[in-house]
């Protein structure tokens, strides 16, 4: 039997036990849901099991250790005391740095197996997937994102890799052939009844139907942390009312749209200043450079 380990949100690894260990988990949602935050409790949760981590992220290590320690979940202590990685794409990606282009090398992947095998990195966030499994060549996305895919099961981290909301019908194909690959995948997404957040489970490898969306709220200390109503008044403690949800910590990127003339993939958001229909990268990546 495939084991489990603890996600890191509460109420998700009370209702199904965890996320399968040494498999990919997929979380997809729009900007402000809290993929990243969702990202910190995963690697807090490896941290407290003594499990080396390692989080590759479009945005600078040192704004993602400012944007933990703002939330109340520290992390700088564990990249002092290496046991935690950060990594930018631009340590992989020539110019990542600038908005008009980005760009995979061929051996990308491998620098990044390499890492991840050299450090025995257990836990592994990839915030966002989205330049790893961007090709142009559309009639090869399918065996292009199975590739991606197969080559973090072969290394055997436990991974969670992180998508913007789809906005044009090629990224809803990619999010659809990466739900069907991958055995975990949870969509985060407003509310339209309220002013809430809703956390859904929309594919649970093993399970018949997943449950019903939940209410949360990104709390200070805690991250995703499920909503409960407030007590009533009389019954409410006279003390301060505790940390409710955090200010954005990533800024709106504008919004893409799908192309009128060839197929683009475009999501809400991927990096600010960066549309993802922009991206160009060269053929390779984990299809050619694949794991062991």
């Amino acid at each position: 039997m495939i084991a489990k380990t603890p996600l890191g949100v509460p109420f998700f690894d009370a209702a199904y036990g965890g996320v399968y260990q040494g498999r990919s988990t997929l979380v997809t949602g729009r900007t402000n849901t809290g993929k990243t935050v969702m990202a910190f409790q995963f690697l807090r949760q490896g941290l407290q099991q003594d499990e080396r981590c390692l989080m590759l992220s479009t945005r600078q290590a040192a704004d993602l250790t400012i944007c933990a320690d703002s939330l109340g979940l520290p992390i700088s202590s564990a990249v002092e005391a290496e046991n935690l990685i950060l990594l930018e794409y631009s340590d992989f990606v020539f110019g990542m740095d600038r908005t008009d282009a980005m760009v995979l090398p061929t051996d990308g992947f491998n620098q990044l197996k390499e890492v991840i095998e050299t450090h025995s990195i257990r836990r592994v966030v990839i915030d966002t997937i989205v330049p790893w499994v961007t090709i142009q060549e559309v009639e090869r996305l399918g065996q292009h994102v199975l590739s991606f895919a197969r080559a973090f099961d072969r290394l055997g981290t436990t991974t969670l890799m992180t998508l913007p909301k789809p906005v044009s019908a090629m990224a809803h194909r990619l999010r659809k052939i990466l739900e069907e690959i991958i055995p975990i995948c949870i969509y985060l997404n407003p509310s339209e009844k309220s002013d809430r957040l809703l956390f859904q489970v929309t594919k649970y490898l093993g399970e018949k139907k997943p449950g019903p969306p939940i209410e949360y709220d990104i709390v200070n200390a805690l991250g995703l942390a499920e909503f409960t109503a407030a007590p009533p008044p009389s019954a409410a403690s006279s003390g301060p009312a505790p940390a409710r949800k955090v200010p954005p910590t990533r800024p709106q990127a504008p919004q893409g749209g799908e192309g009128p003339a060839s197929p683009r993939i475009s999501f809400s958001s991927v990096m600010p200043g960066l549309r993802t229909d922009e991206i160009k990268r060269e053929s390779g990546g984990p299809a050619e450079s694949r794991g062991p």
